[in-house]
């Protein structure tokens, strides 16, 4: 007979705004928004800035007052301490159970089948909580389900209702069960598009409990598989299992909006060489080589006076690579080929496509052997020394010195966990204070 499935989904609460809480804790139950890249938009939210009725991607600009005269902790994003939390969010949680997909840097499924016969699951998701709480400081929410979909919407219901964790599945009471599935919106449903979420009220699905009592097998003919999955989900039958290992990438980019308009071919080309540098340095971290690399820039997007104006590149670099010098080198010629003075760039990008695992790489046949060998050893020394010592300990010389084009980051707080000079420091009285 086959073991009934039981998922958990642990989401992290205001992630970027938990993870600045951790390391100052005169922030605790005050208004805390994160920006995004170049200080633009608002892109995480503490549950008292969402109070206040700023909403999720609202520009800077357009709530600067409003955010001073709640007195609101601003600050730029820190991706690098927050990627270090998620990691140690995650290793607690691996810790915990056998079973673990890491969907996103704040969410992970955890597969919780086995305990389903001898242990009350809400209490172990407690415990998780719990743990993961004194361990990282990371406050989370759980939602169990018998399928990953209802594990989704189970945790939205227990961060709406505080409770922290929220069990929806078979063993349910299925009346509340189908009460809270009509209270939730069929675009909040996961698997279900933007698109589809605007037409699938003109049929007469508005609800979640709508899309669990429709025709499975009508909409996939009408939509697609995934739609046919997801009531099937939401009736309880699993059709998306757990996924140890995320699927290699078929592409990966690097692009980033400037701090200041890039006026000079100089500019452009430290920026799309740091960018294609990084690019090496993701392929090899992923064990990946590509054989084509584009590069792009671009003006602004919103001046009325000016319209944009766009330059894209397609190099095809006739082998699978993953050095850095030689993706430098692609893109630095398309800039010196191409580049017109006289524009204001705004955004500058590279995308590495045909990605292959760097084990499957083709050699030509004039190709030296020794030639990659070469290249491995030199960019496995170079990310080696990067990953001791700090980022861009090492870097090619075309990337620039003084950057001045970098994004702003006027409000970004220490690198609390992985940067030795910002690491939090203990002040005498605050160890009097503690004793």
């Amino acid at each position: 007979m086959k073991r009934p499935t039981l998922f958990a989904l642990v989401d992290c609460n205001n992630f970027y705004a938990s993870c600045e809480r951790v390391f100052d804790p005169s922030l605790e139950n005050q208004p805390v928004a994160v920006l995004s890249n170049n200080d633009g938009c608002i892109i995480a939210r503490s549950n008292e800035v969402k109070a206040l009725g700023i909403p999720m991607g609202a520009p800077m600009f357009k709530y600067k007052d409003k955010l001073k005269a709640h007195k609101v902790r601003v600050f730029s994003s820190n991706y690098t301490l927050y990627g270090d939390m998620s990691g140690r969010v995650m290793g607690v949680l691996a810790d915990s159970v056998p079973d673990i997909e890491i969907y996103s840097i704040d969410e992970a499924f955890l597969d919780l089948s086995s305990y389903t016969t001898h242990i009350d699951v809400v209490e172990l998701a407690q415990q998780f909580r719990t743990k993961v709480k004194q361990w990282t400081g990371i406050p989370v929410s759980i939602g169990i389900g018998s399928t990953k979909t209802l594990a989704k919407l189970a945790n939205r219901i227990a961060k709406k209702s505080g409770a922290g964790v929220f069990r929806l599945d078979s063993s349910s009471d299925q009346h509340q069960h189908n009460l809270l599935l009509e209270q939730i919106d069929v675009g909040d449903v996961w698997g279900v598009g933007r698109a589809h979420s605007k037409s699938l009220p003109k049929i007469g699905i508005n609800t979640a409990l709508d899309l669990k009592n429709s025709n499975a097998e009508a909409l996939r003919q009408r939509y697609s598989v995934v739609m046919m999955r997801t009531v099937k989900e939401l009736q309880g039958h699993s059709c998306i299992p757990l996924e140890d290992a995320p699927a290699p990438k078929k592409a990966t980019a690097v692009t980033r909006s400037f701090g200041k308009a890039v006026t000079t071919k100089k500019e452009l080309i430290e920026a799309v060489s740091t960018y294609a540098s990084r690019g090496g340095e993701k392929l090899r971290k992923a064990h990946q080589a590509a054989m084509i690399i584009q590069v792009f820039w671009h003006t602004g997007r919103f001046d009325p006076e000016n319209p944009c104006q766009y330059w894209s590149y397609t190099i095809d670099l006739r082998e699978h690579t993953s050095d850095s010098r030689v993706l430098v080198k692609a893109v630095v010629e398309k800039v010196n080929q191409h580049y017109e003075s006289g524009h204001k760039l705004k955004k500058a990008g590279i995308m590495l496509m045909n990605l292959v695992p760097d084990s499957q790489i083709q050699t030509s046949l004039f190709t030296a052997i020794e030639n990659n060998q070469e290249s491995s050893k030199l960019m496995s020394a170079m990310d080696a020394i990067n990953a001791k010592f700090g980022k861009e300990t090492i870097k090619l010389a075309s990337s620039g010195i003084e950057r001045k084009w970098t994004l702003k980051a006027e409000m970004r707080s220490p690198r609390y966990t992985t940067v030795w000079d910002e690491l939090p420091i203990v002040k005498a009285a605050d160890m009097a204070t503690l004793l």
